[in-house]
């Protein structure tokens, strides 16, 4: 809807547009996916893209504010000062800043291990933790 209300807007796209994605996962290439379709949605509505601020292990910030996550968050925090004063600007995060933006948090074997707990507690709550090895699609066993 947002691209048909803008196709065909004379001159230079003037307004910019940025994104900022997260995902549970402890590696931020997953965030990639989203951070092309907002790409080519800029590039279809006519808005100049500024630039996507990814990062992954989010589940570690849950739904705290960043002041709450302390040091957890130094580096996101730090690239999202940078960010805002460049989009302020109405100019491109540079790459040094995504880079930035998805540094891990922790190490990946430590979130693992506590994502991991998560799932275990969960599973214990709702009484299915037998079924956590399940593997209903195995080709193996179903053969």
């Amino acid at each position: 809807m947002i691209v048909e209300r803008r196709q065909g807007r004379p001159g230079e796209a003037r307004q910019g547009l940025a994104a900022i994605v997260n995902c549970g996962f402890p590696e931020t290439a997953h965030c990639r996916p989203a951070g092309e379709i907002v790409r080519i949605f800029a590039a279809q509505a006519g808005f100049r893209f500024l630039g996507c601020l990814a990062t992954g292990m989010g589940g570690a910030i849950g739904n705290r504010p960043l002041a709450k996550a302390g040091g957890l968050v130094r580096h996101q925090a730090r690239a999202l000062k940078q960010a805002a004063a460049w989009l302020a600007e109405g100019k491109e995060v540079p790459a040094e800043t995504v880079a930035l933006m998805g540094k891990p948090m922790m190490p990946r074997w430590f979130y693992n291990w506590v994502a991991d707990r998560g799932w275990m507690r969960s599973a214990r709550k709702f009484k299915t933790g037998k079924a956590l090895r399940d593997k209903p699609y195995d080709r193996e066993r179903s053969i």
